[in-house]
């Protein structure tokens, strides 16, 4: 076994618990987290066969309430096809009305399968538990300064491409830039503009606000994070 450079997604949906015990009582959420986690399933089947035949380098391992996915960094191309697989799962989830918070990282990590670990994993879990804080997947801060770097491509031609990625003048920029300076995957407007994802996401967290009655911390850092959410929608182009 060799550790090997990779980037890597730890991700965590978010309210697992409580959808949880609301499917219980309410077949309609049963049926929501079925069909959740059965595309993200069907996507993790669908990249084992694709493995076998193409032998592409792509891990992904789905357990309860989280989700690790996993690449080389070979260069910065390798970089922005991970960025935009990340963007299709967090896609699928928000379609369904599930948010999900995550953090990539890259470095060494062992990733076969079932079987995940390493450092990058770590910063990775970290950078979710405790970075992350809103429904977002935030890239690791040392892959953005280029402090991590793929394992096969000039500096220089790293800091050009990366650049482009983070260009505030892209009108399709993969990743964003928060107000606390930290990136995070766009998923409604960094690959294909996705409006109606966003209008209907967008009633569900007002729905969802309108039934929270501030009685304890949870609910407030539950408005905190739906509140975040709206906002990242109404800066989507097509709301300007």
């Amino acid at each position: 076994m060799q550790y090997e450079h990779r980037l890597v997604a730890f991700i965590d949906i978010l309210g697992f618990s409580s959808m949880v015990e609301k499917s219980v009582k309410d077949e309609k959420y049963r049926n929501k987290i079925f069909d959740a986690l059965k595309q993200i399933q069907e996507e993790v089947d669908y990249n084992k066969v694709k493995k076998e035949e193409e032998n592409r380098d792509f891990e992904m391992v789905q357990f309860s309430d989280s989700l690790v996915v996993s690449q080389r960094f070979i260069n910065t191309i390798s970089f922005s096809v991970f960025i935009m697989r990340i963007n299709f799962i967090q896609k699928i989830l928000a379609d369904k009305g599930i948010l999900i918070r995550g953090g990539i990282s890259a470095g060494d990590l062992y990733h076969e399968g079932t079987i995940a670990y390493g450092p990058a994993f770590i910063n990775a879990y970290k950078l979710e538990s405790s970075l992350a804080d809103y429904p977002r997947i935030i890239i690791d801060p040392k892959i953005i300064n280029f402090e991590i770097l793929p394992e096969n491509e000039p500096l220089g031609d790293v800091k050009f491409n990366m650049k482009y990625y983070i260009w505030e003048g892209n009108k399709i920029p993969i990743i964003l830039k928060d107000e606390d300076e930290l990136y995070f995957v766009n998923y409604l407007y960094g690959m294909y503009e996705e409006p109606q994802i966003a209008n209907n996401l967008r009633q569900l967290l007002i729905k969802e606000l309108q039934s929270l009655k501030c009685h304890d911390l949870s609910e407030f850092k539950i408005i905190k994070k739906l509140k975040w959410n709206l906002r990242y929608i109404d800066s989507c182009p097509w709301n300007k």
